[in-house]
């Protein structure tokens, strides 16, 4: 059995290797202009929703017959760092799933309309 320590580092072993790979393809496709940077980015994050979504659907079929470790390397380490706003996603789907749908809308549009303004607030701070 690992310590929380050693978990957590093979955790962010797995964060380091997503970040790194959505850096590669943005780079990659960035800089040969193959699509403007919003289209980048939107991709990633769909596509890292989409394997969020399939590796979830796929460890609840297993009904607990994985490796907890594994689950959270790829979810919360290579997905999490791979995506940026993967958490989002989990959070909103399992709410959705569990019959929580005004709670749903309700973090949604504060995730996206706080977001938003704190970052216009945090940008308005540097300047």
């Amino acid at each position: 059995m690992l310590t929380p320590f050693v978990t957590t580092l093979i955790i962010g072993f797995g964060g380091g290797l997503g970040a790194a790979t959505r850096f590669l393809i943005y780079f990659s496709l960035d800089r040969g202009r193959v699509w403007p940077q919003w289209k980048i980015l939107l991709c990633i994050n769909l596509l890292g929703s989409l394997a969020i979504g399939y590796l979830g659907g796929f460890m609840l079929k297993m009904q607990g017959n994985y490796s907890q470790l594994i689950a959270d390397v790829l979810l919360t380490g290579f997905l999490g760092g791979f995506t940026t706003f993967s958490a989002f996603m989990i959070e909103s789907t399992e709410g959705l799933l569990n019959k929580r749908a005004r709670g749903v809308a309700f973090f949604i549009g504060v995730s996206i309309v706080g977001g938003m303004a704190l970052a216009w607030i945090g940008q308005r701070l540097s300047s």
